[in-house]
């Protein structure tokens, strides 16, 4: 089953993610307030849909609207917290694209879609 959602917020920008201390790397306070707003979207969305993780491998198309960082910048994260919401590990996440639209409004397009073999 293909999912398709709309977050309508940006994650913070790559330096604002994440932070250097306690002994390495770890998520930013508004990183991880990001990944709980965007996590309520993401888990209502498939709630309603009846989503159910039904593929062995997927991949994933991300539209970012609004943003003027880089086309990457976010994407590690985007993707993190949709799988993590939905219960898989990233690592069958096995393509993945994204673009940056021009766009007045802010937020985030992504498709969820099985690879069927």
């Amino acid at each position: 089953m293909i999912i398709e959602f709309e977050i309508p917020s940006l994650p913070p920008g790559i330096n604002a993610t994440y932070k250097t201390g306690r002994g390495g790397f770890y998520k930013s306070a508004e990183a991880v307030l990001w990944q709980q707003k965007a996590s309520y979207i993401i888990g209502a969305h498939a709630n309603w849909m009846g989503w159910e993780d039904d593929a062995e491998f997927y991949k994933i198309y991300i539209e970012i609207r609004g943003s003027r960082a880089d086309v990457d910048a976010s994407v590690k994260l985007i993707i993190d917290t949709i799988t993590q919401k939905l219960g898989f590990d990233d690592s069958r996440i096995l393509e993945q694209s994204s673009k940056k639209v021009k766009s007045d409004e802010k937020g985030i397009l992504v498709r969820l879609i099985p690879i069927i073999d």
